[in-house]
């Protein structure tokens, strides 16, 4: 498809104006598809009118608002690149994401619950205090010229957005539209940093084109064409996953988008289902495991949900027969991706037998292409593990400002080296191993955490499995998993010993067992097993 964003949304306004476009439940806040038509393009007119223009880079560090969704498809209406910033973000992580970026210009929120965001801003940039909003010299980041805060106070040194909307209704509706002919698929649309789960993040460059294309072929997976849907997104807006699985397939198909809370509240993901009747919601493993323990003590009518995709982190068997049995799906589907693909390389077909969707990723998406090759780069046989390599039209422009770290990842005929340990079947599904990275060699013997949690997660009293590798002097590593178990219950090294005897292979059976109430987890929901591997190699007296 050769679109832009800007093209969807008018789309979507001129198909069903009257149809709600989005409900954020937590704001009270409901907009038609011809009123958030509208208020994109005063949005976009207001950027304009302070002196942004296409090309230039605007931070958006916030939670889940509409002034979010807002901001992010009014700026892609005239070029201004949105770089999407995590919103738990601290000051050294802030600064290193805007220098990186290189961003002229930040959106955020005065605060919400524990974080000011306005206080972390003044501490980056003292200048603030003094300064006229649009005289704005922040030393600390040269790039950084303008402000904008979500708020009814009046605060120094910055832009509300309610003002930039204002100035919006007076901006000259020609400029306006001559700014948006200029807008290409193939120009820049926003940058996502990668999930930081092996190290600092990199900064992801993307088009219209991949995100518009992306979104497309996920929603004709999950048949939103067929019929009207609404789609509860409880997934943080600034990764890939909301943005390309439930904002833009809801345009594609003029679907009502439902947000349920500001932040990630599985119970109010649960109200959202039964109070708007929503037929879709999209999740991490991680997020369905507590919806499925909320839900068997609040008993809600979820009768109306449809589908449930679990994707962003490998998914286990057992989890997805209680997405059907507890939370009432009547369908439940996979995909696979990652940042650097826009959000989704394989995802499940329709009317696929329940095998390959709880015990596969999904199929190869429509025009990619892909490959599995050893450690030589060399291809194996279907049905053989090595890293899985990818091409086409979803796949990032580059690393931004980074060469070196693009030419490690995207070989100069487009391929994307994933990391990521995989089986391709001829019939073009594909099962995740592990992560490279996240392989365990013990005395020789490679070791994937995955195959060891997806049987674990089926003793009756553990929640969530995650297995690591522990430095050992004989071995090499040593195995160790950290368990997450059903509250009230009781979980000992005998009871592991005796669970795994007869049935996994000895050597894969974790030497160290510790017991968390939570994982450390990126904000897109997947869990950060080099920080659990430095926590016990540090704590050993921390396992049982």
């Amino acid at each position: 498809m050769y679109n832009t964003i800007g093209d969807l949304v008018k789309w979507a306004a001129d198909k069903h104006p009257n149809r709600n476009a989005v409900i954020f439940r937590e704001e009270n806040e409901k907009l038609t598809f011809r009123e958030f038509d509208d208020i994109t393009n005063k949005w976009a007119a207001g950027l304009l009118s302070i002196g942004f223009k296409k090309g230039d880079k605007l931070a958006i560090w916030g939670p889940n608002t509409l002034d979010w969704y807002i901001s992010f498809l009014g700026a892609a209406k005239i070029g201004v690149i949105s770089v999407c910033v995590n919103p738990v973000y601290q000051l050294p992580e802030l600064e290193y994401a805007l220098k990186k970026s290189q961003v002229s210009g930040i959106i955020t929120i005065e605060s919400y619950k524990k974080q000011n965001y306005f206080q972390i801003l003044k501490q980056l940039c003292p200048e603030i205090n003094n300064s006229n909003a649009d005289q704005l010299h922040c030393a600390n980041v040269k790039n950084l010229q303008k402000i904008i805060v979500s708020t009814e106070n009046n605060l120094p040194g910055i832009y509300r957005w309610k003002d930039i909307l204002e100035l919006g209704n007076t901006y000259n509706k020609e400029l306006l539209e001559e700014s948006k002919r200029k807008i290409k698929p193939s120009d820049e649309l926003c940058m996502q940093f990668t999930s930081g789960t092996t190290g600092s993040p990199k900064v992801a460059l993307f088009s219209h084109f991949n995100y518009v294309n992306n979104s497309f072929y996920a929603a004709q997976r999950f048949q939103f064409f067929d019929e009207q849907h609404i789609i509860c997104v409880q997934t943080p807006f600034f990764h890939a996953y909301a943005t390309v699985v439930g904002m833009l397939p809801a345009l594609h198909t003029c679907s009502t988008l439902v947000v349920p809370a500001k932040i990630y509240t599985p119970l109010k993901t649960l109200e959202a289902i039964e109070k708007e009747k929503c037929t879709f919601v999209n999740g991490t493993p991680t997020m369905y495991i507590d919806l499925v323990n909320l839900q068997k003590e609040h008993k809600l009518n979820l009768n109306s949900l449809k589908v449930a995709l679990s994707a962003a982190a490998p998914c286990s068997p057992i989890l997805f027969h209680d997405m059907k049995s507890v939370l009432k799906a009547k369908v439940v589907k996979s995909a696979y991706g990652m940042t650097e693909s826009s959000a989704v390389l394989f995802q499940s077909l329709p009317e696929e037998s329940e095998h390959y969707a709880t015990e596969t990723v999904g199929h190869l998406q429509d025009h990619l292409e892909a490959k599995v090759v050893d450690e030589n780069g060399d291809l194996v046989p279907f049905g053989t593990p090595g890293e899985l390599h990818v091409r086409g039209y979803n796949i990032m422009l580059e690393y931004f400002d980074d060469i070196e770290k693009t030419q490690e990842t995207k070989t100069k005929d487009g391929w994307l080296c994933t990391g990521d340990q995989f089986v391709l079947h001829e019939n073009g599904y594909g099962q995740i191993v592990g992560r490279l990275k996240d392989m365990i060699i013990r005395g020789g013997e490679n070791i994937f955490p995955k195959e060891i949690e997806d049987f674990l997660n089926t003793h009756p009293n553990i929640i969530e499995s995650q297995v690591f590798g522990i430095n050992d002097e004989r071995l090499g590593e040593e195995v160790a998993v950290g368990l997450r178990i059903v509250p009230g219950s009781s979980f000992s090294y005998n009871d592991l010993n005796e669970f795994c005897s007869n049935n996994i292979a000895k050597y894969k059976i974790p030497k160290y067992i510790a017991i968390v109430n939570e994982f450390p987890q990126t904000a897109s929901g997947k869990v950060q097993k080099f920080k659990l591997k430095e926590f016990y190699e540090n704590n050993h007296d921390k396992f049982l």
